[in-house]
């Protein structure tokens, strides 16, 4: 089961999709699964969880928020280029990024996510852009179903 986790007000920033009951490490499993089933490469995985656990006593210096926390960075080289002939300055929309997290408050609650895509520019930048959204909601709802 999964849930949606978003609203209109939220439109410009984070769209989240919650799994619950299934363990992190296997959902974590499901995200890079969902990417790579979309015919993209994968380049990087990063351990944000470990990172935060680990400047946690000296920089923030309250109470540990996640059990894991990851970022999954991956590219369409499809999307890419659509977006780059449209605008050269499109190339900053690359890498595209997800994350996933499972909160110390909510164990047993995954939560997997992206950034939306701010819709600017031109019109074919931004038709391009609803792909680009289109691809990371069908990847969330690939990994939480």
């Amino acid at each position: 089961m999964f849930l949606l986790a978003w609203s209109p007000a939220d439109a410009d920033e984070m769209k989240t999709y919650v799994k619950r009951g299934m363990a992190y490490d296997d959902i974590k499993m499901d995200i890079e699964t969902a990417i790579e089933g979309k015919g993209l490469k994968i380049g990087a995985v990063g351990d944000l969880g470990d990172m935060l656990a680990r400047t946690q006593a000296d920089i923030a210096k309250g109470p540990t928020i996640y059990k894991s926390a990851h970022y999954y960075q991956f590219c369409s080289a499809m999307l890419t280029h659509k977006l780059t002939a449209a605008n050269p300055n499109n190339i900053g929309h690359c890498p595209f990024i997800m994350f996933s997290y499972e909160t110390v408050a909510k164990p047993g609650e995954v939560v997997v996510g992206y950034r939306t895509v701010t819709r600017t520019g031109s019109a074919a930048t931004r038709a391009v852009l609803d792909e680009v959204d289109a691809m990371f909601d069908a990847i969330a709802r690939e990994a939480v179903k």
